[in-house]
């Protein structure tokens, strides 16, 4: 769960890993439900409930806080990417979800002075209201030339031809290494691809083929495969939904009924 990755601002990584957990501890849960509470198995699934609880217990605030800023983002973000709503529609609704965000940092800290908010760069040991007080900042201070834009006669374009390429080049570069794939490839196929980068002169007019016999040449390959592939189940093919986890509990914990007919003893402590 936690290797999930998510480069979208639509979901926060952090968000679904919390969610997904408590409804997996929920499963955990109802499992427990059927099992012989003295069996040694029932402890350690109990005991693994408890701390899956506790670890849940003690980031419960932050993920309340974080479900109402991805929201307050959201809404704001819907707001200033819409293209069919005016000037003045726009400057209500981003008006009125700002005096929310105030409201919501005064009700928590009632001494809050906005003249003292200042830009701080991002981390995780900034409090709720520091971020929402720097959000308020911000548009107080942007709000002036904001929409400025909807008094321009014309469209004006904001980037030269140079800057343009550039910001082309730059994308297409990003793209290739945000593609799921690159992690997996550079790590299966990285080192022959910088050996093949940087070896000398000699070594590229050099057979390197001719060098090894057919049955090395097949371990080589029947290697490389074998390590793509686990590479892939691990980066890959990772599922996000987690089902069928119960298929542990059926392995490791036999049943009274299914112990008298097959013979099996499960041992208590």
């Amino acid at each position: 769960m936690i290797r999930v990755r998510n480069k979208t601002l639509k979901e926060l990584r952090g968000l679904w890993l919390y969610k997904t957990l408590s409804e997996y501890v929920d499963k955990l849960e109802r499992a427990t439900e059927e099992l012989e509470p003295s069996f040694r198995f029932s402890k350690i699934l109990n005991q693994t409930i408890s701390s899956l609880k506790e670890a849940l217990q003690e980031v419960k605030g932050y993920y309340k806080d974080t479900c109402m800023l991805q929201e307050y983002f959201q809404n704001i973000r819907e707001t200033l990417g819409d293209p069919d709503t005016s000037q003045k529609d726009k400057q209500e609704r981003m008006g009125y979800i700002y005096d929310m965000i105030l409201m919501e940092v005064e009700r928590r800290e009632p001494e809050f002075n906005l003249e003292e908010c200042r830009a701080f760069l991002p981390s995780k040991k900034r409090t709720t209201v520091e971020i929402m007080g720097e959000w308020y900042r911000l548009w107080k201070s942007y709000r002036p030339g904001l929409f400025v834009y909807y008094e321009f006669s014309t469209p004006v374009r904001t980037n030269m031809e140079l800057e343009r390429l550039f910001s082309k080049e730059k994308q297409a570069i990003f793209n290739r290494a945000a593609k799921s794939n690159v992690c997996r490839i550079v790590a299966s196929r990285g080192e022959d691809y910088l050996r093949i980068k940087y070896c000398e002169l000699e070594e590229l007019r050099s057979d390197i083929i001719a060098e090894y016999s057919d049955e090395i040449v097949r371990e080589l390959r029947a290697h490389l495969a074998s390590e793509i592939r686990d590479i892939t189940n691990r980066m890959v093919s990772r599922s996000r939904a987690y089902r069928k986890f119960d298929i542990d509990i059926e392995k490791y914990y036999q049943t009274t009924k299914s112990r008298s007919r097959e013979g099996i003893f499960v041992g208590k402590d």
